[in-house]
């Protein structure tokens, strides 16, 4: 098989240049949080993992109070979240 970085195969996948990211954006994670009552359903509502979801919701901080988006959505009185 001996292919180099940078070699191009024929479905147009290029060695060593890595996956393209997903960049959700803050108006994405903020409807994914309406629509869901924890970190882990927002994040099968966007269809991505949940560490994907935690990274891309930690960049973005709430204005009014000051915190994470994902420090919002925790479920810390820990009520039961029923799951499908």
């Amino acid at each position: 098989m001996g292919y180099k970085k940078g070699t191009k195969l024929a479905n147009g996948y290029v060695l060593g240049k890595g996956r393209t990211p997903l960049n959700l954006t803050e108006a994405q994670i903020r409807y994914a949080m309406k629509n869901s009552k924890s970190c882990s359903g927002a994040a099968r509502f966007l269809n991505v993992s949940l560490t994907t979801f935690q990274k891309y919701a930690k960049l973005h901080i709430d204005e009014e109070s000051g915190k994470t988006h994902t420090e919002l959505q925790k479920n810390k009185k820990g009520e039961v979240v029923n799951k499908p």
